[in-house]
């Protein structure tokens, strides 16, 4: 699991991370991703990885697309739905999801946020400025 000493600078970070740790694609629970970030880690990860969504949003059933708009706005759903895929982390633009970043804030005792990029001034594109958080649950490696 991640340790409270893990701080992650990069979305290629989590995903050296998830490889080390998980290799041969054994992290078998769901990322929630926005949908940019999930074609990232669609691409850096093994194939077996579950992503709860990526661009090719057409692929996936109505209700899907539903629930992951309502966990990226903070939806006071947000938690049960990641709880019933499975998600043990997140993956999103900070400030492109302010209203789940408060949510996950506000839920630090299930939640631990491991990289929060809000505001960063050496990343002038808020679309670079990532959220990344773990669920507290996570089996120690």
């Amino acid at each position: 699991a991640f340790s409270t000493r893990t701080m992650l600078s990069t979305m290629a970070e989590l995903a050296a991370w998830l490889r080390m740790h998980y290799p041969g694609g054994r992290f078998t629970d769901r990322i929630f991703t926005s949908e940019t970030q999930g074609d990232y880690l669609l691409w850096a990860l093994a194939p077996e990885t579950r992503l709860f969504m990526y661009t090719h949003v057409h692929l996936f059933p109505p209700e899907i697309w539903q629930d992951c708009q309502k966990v990226k706005f903070g939806h006071p759903d947000w938690e049960k739905i990641l709880n019933n895929r499975d998600v043990k982390i997140v993956l999103v633009e900070a400030e492109l999801h302010p209203r789940l970043r408060q949510q996950l804030q506000g839920a630090f005792d299930r939640w631990r946020i491991l990289l929060d990029e809000t505001g960063n001034p050496r990343k002038s594109d808020p679309r670079s400025r990532l959220l990344i958080a773990v669920r507290k649950d996570q089996p120690a490696q």
